[in-house]
């Protein structure tokens, strides 16, 4: 007779190459340093332009326009005070001041 089991069976390579790989990653699974949960800060974002009600991009429109106006404005004005205050056609005369203009248009 043999000396071997009947009720034992032949095992094969395969079986105890996939018995320490399943081994090897449960270690590796358990010993990993666990992730830090995120925590997360929820941040008030300004709305984009295009999705701006119609009343507040024209209230944006009329600041950029009243803004500009007020620019030109300054410009206009000290143009107007260089002009009214150089001499006239060489005879040394000066033109009349704003102040001087008002008054001779009333």
């Amino acid at each position: 007779m043999d000396n071997q089991p009947a009720f034992r069976k032949p095992r094969s390579a395969w079986t105890g190459w996939l018995v320490l790989a399943a081994l090897v990653a449960a270690v590796v699974a358990f010993s990993a340093p666990s992730v830090p949960d995120a925590l997360a800060e929820v941040r008030e974002q300004p709305a984009p332009r295009a999705f701006l009600s119609g009343g507040e991009r024209s209230e944006i429109l009329l600041r950029e326009i009243s803004e500009t106006l007020k620019r030109i404005d300054s410009r206009l004005e000290r143009l107007e005070r260089a002009v009214y205050e150089a001499p006239q056609d060489g005879t040394g005369q000066t033109a009349p001041s704003a102040g001087e203009r008002d008054e001779n248009a009333k």
